[in-house]
């Protein structure tokens, strides 16, 4: 049985001097994420943030 990681955090020192292992676990397993510490969504996915771009909220 695999184990989803847990998800960086991306304001501790450990992302700043390594970030892209944290950005694999992201893609893979954390798409969307709220992070609570910078109280904001983030996208990791290319394809998710172009789209974000291209489409306005209805909202």
């Amino acid at each position: 049985m695999t184990t989803t990681p847990e998800a960086p955090d991306i304001l501790s020192p450990e992302f700043a001097a390594a970030p892209y292992p944290a950005y694999r676990i992201l893609r893979a397993h954390y798409p969307l994420l709220h992070h609570k510490g910078a109280d904001s969504y983030l996208l990791s996915r290319y394809e998710d943030v172009a789209r974000a771009l291209r489409e306005r909220s209805s909202a």
